[in-house]
């Protein structure tokens, strides 16, 4: 009965972190992906990246200049 319920346990601990450590990206972070898509040439994918970063943040100059 005990190590069932520590079964129980060590389960729902390990969804709570797993469900907890997703990082939500931010401004910068889809900036950074544009400009590696710029390098490569993949201009569709970084306008789609500079699009996420203006709906993080709608004053992120830097997306702003990049997309114009």
């Amino acid at each position: 009965m005990l190590s069932r319920a520590l079964f129980c346990f060590v389960v729902a601990v390990g969804l709570a972190v797993t469900c907890g450590s997703s990082v939500a990206a931010s401004a910068d972070d889809y900036f950074s992906e544009a400009q590696k898509y710029v390098a490569e040439g993949s201009v569709k994918s970084a306008i789609i990246e500079l699009k996420n970063a203006l709906q993080k943040d709608p004053t992120h100059v830097k997306s702003r200049l990049l997309l114009g």
